[in-house]
């Protein structure tokens, strides 16, 4: 629940691009002047896109505790792990021992790869959400049902735009348990191979549920 918790940066993300989009508004004022310039839903977008790449550096090691526990627990339910080895106490230990500190950054690189179009899309649709329901009006006045639209069509637009690259990316991280590296164009070649050019968007349960998470 934790590490759940921990790899979702809406939150985080969004909390930097609003420092961003602040700081980049407090340069432009002219001397004297009381009033933000306003900034338009691309700026917005740009602010989110950048500030992820910050936020990669946090969410990269616990999106890696995440999905070795997701792949342990499967392997749990099959008898191939004993219970009590797929605890993210465990996982924490196995990396240090295996890789040291370093070790928490496999598939940094790819999880970039997702952060950085991915949370552009994300706010991007968002603001041109908010947009559309304000009409005019400013987008503070929205009530909670439009921004929770607004928030559900920018995790849509993020997740249809990069679930092929979030799909390699966990495959990365969990092959890298056996030592397994291939990098990111060798992955996704393998799984195009092996499984259909759109395996990728084959959603799961808990992909749709993430798109509603977003949302919040």
């Amino acid at each position: 629940m934790i590490v759940q918790v921990l790899s979702s940066t809406p939150v985080f993300v969004g909390a930097c691009s609003e420092c961003i989009v602040k700081q980049y508004d407090s340069e432009s004022l002219s001397p004297g002047s009381l009033q933000f310039l306003s900034h338009s839903d691309l700026q917005n977008a740009a602010a989110g896109s950048f500030a992820s790449a910050f936020a990669t550096l946090v969410l990269c090691p616990t999106e890696l505790v995440k999905c070795r526990l997701q792949a342990m627990h499967e392997m749990q339910l099959s008898g191939k792990i004993i219970q009590g080895h797929n605890t993210v106490w465990s996982v924490v230990k196995g990396v240090i021992q295996k890789d040291g500190p370093l070790g928490f950054y496999r598939g940094l690189s790819s999880t970039l790869l997702r952060e950085v179009p991915g949370y552009f899309f994300f706010f991007g649709g968002y603001e041109l959400s908010r947009t559309f329901f304000a009409s005019g009006r400013s987008k503070d006045e929205l009530g909670p049902i439009p921004l929770l639209l607004s928030g559900g069509f920018g995790g849509s637009c993020l997740w249809i735009a990069v679930y092929p690259v979030d799909c390699v990316k966990s495959r990365i991280q969990v092959l890298s348990m056996a030592g397994k590296q291939t990098g990111f164009l060798g992955t996704f070649v393998t799984v195009v191979r092996t499984e259909g050019e759109y395996a990728a968007y084959q959603l799961r349960s808990r992909e749709v549920l993430l798109l509603l998470y977003s949302a919040l």
